[in-house]
């Protein structure tokens, strides 16, 4: 299943203008699944970015 949702984030991805990578986690911030086009910033999918993303929107 993690593969099915994996492959249509990847198909999804680059129909959304802008949008260059997708991080998907549980409640407690653990990451589940993540994709990133070839255009997304380096360290844009790393454990320690999405930690501080979610510290400010706590």
């Amino acid at each position: 299943m993690a593969d099915d949702l994996k492959q249509f984030l990847c198909e999804t991805l680059p129909s959304v203008e802008g949008l260059y990578a997708l991080v998907g986690s549980d409640r407690d911030a653990v990451p589940v699944t993540k994709v990133a086009s070839d255009g997304a910033p380096g360290g844009s999918v790393d454990l320690s970015f999405c930690t501080s993303i979610r510290a400010l929107c706590s």
